[in-house]
């Protein structure tokens, strides 16, 4: 994540294409995963494990805003 864009796993999604974030917790048997959804202006939905990411969700949503808000 920089001034770009997004990249996760190699693919990197521009801040001028994402539309809107959020994250999401997905309830399991045995405790629950969380996921990063992406939407893109093409209408593209990307969900991506946090696990993916070594910041925690509330540096991550923050970091999001601060380089979305760079674009106004």
């Amino acid at each position: 994540m920089d001034a770009s864009g997004l990249t996760i796993q190699g693919n990197l999604t521009p801040w001028a294409e994402i539309v809107q974030t959020a994250i999401m917790r997905q309830e399991k048997s045995r405790g629950s995963d969380r996921f990063l959804v992406i939407f893109t202006c093409n209408g593209l939905v990307v969900k991506s494990n946090l696990n993916f990411f070594s910041i925690s969700d509330r540096k991550l949503a923050a970091t999001i805003e601060f380089y979305k808000s760079k674009l106004k």
